[in-house]
């Protein structure tokens, strides 16, 4: 079972827009996964993907 995903999501220009995502699992009470992705909105498709662990890692510089 999941647990609750919350989103973001930010229109940088008329084409693309950034994503946020919290997965805020109840089970693991340490750590939260957060997922940033750069996605094209002609396309329907994500660009680039990076995930980490939040609050214990430090931001990410570049989305790969």
């Amino acid at each position: 079972m999941n647990g609750m995903r919350n989103c973001l999501r930010y229109l940088i220009n008329n084409h693309l827009y950034a994503e946020v995502i919290l997965d805020d699992n109840k089970y693991q009470k340490t750590f939260k996964t957060l997922t940033i992705r750069l996605c094209s909105e002609d396309e329907h498709a994500v660009i680039g993907k990076t995930k980490f662990l939040w609050p214990e890692q430090c931001l990410p510089n570049e989305v790969s």
